[in-house]
């Protein structure tokens, strides 16, 4: 009986430490919520725009919110994931292009989908995808931000 007892106060005692796993494996990890500063590369058709950004995210359990997308600093879009990673899906936040040298007035890109990571080195990587159109030639678009706190 005394065994069983030892035994039942280590497994609690275990649970109530977290154990090996780490905390909650389906909340996002807090460390991914702050500003992040670094550099976007925005890649469409005909040509590549590289500039300096910063982004915003927020977390809460779950789901959390990305701010400062577009490279006006303007934009956001809901995401949802799990430890250092979360997604989105079928978002369309227009970001106007319009400022940069080879894109009309009206030059836009959309993000449709895309992913972000913390990574080992607490470096935040976010790939997001989707269509542009008025800067040299319109079509499929893809957009990578590297950065840190």
């Amino acid at each position: 009986m005394r065994e069983r007892i030892v035994v039942v106060a280590a497994g609690l005692a275990l649970c109530a430490c977290g154990g090996s796993g780490g905390g909650n494996p389906t909340r996002l990890d807090q460390a991914l919520a702050g500003s992040w500063i670094g550099t976007t590369t925005l890649s469409l058709p005909a040509l590549e725009l590289v500039y300096p950004s910063t982004v915003k995210i927020d977390v809460s359990g779950s789901t959390g919110n990305v701010t400062q997308v577009c490279p006006d600093g303007s934009g956001s879009f809901p995401l949802e994931g799990s430890g250092s990673s979360a997604h989105w899906m079928d978002r369309n936040i227009t970001c106007s292009l319009g400022h940069f040298a080879n894109c009309n007035n009206g030059a836009y890109f959309d993000y449709h989908s895309g992913h972000l990571s913390l990574g080992s080195n607490n470096a935040l990587h976010l790939e997001g995808s989707g269509i542009s159109a008025g800067c040299e030639v319109g079509g499929l678009a893809t957009v990578i931000f590297d950065g840190s706190k």
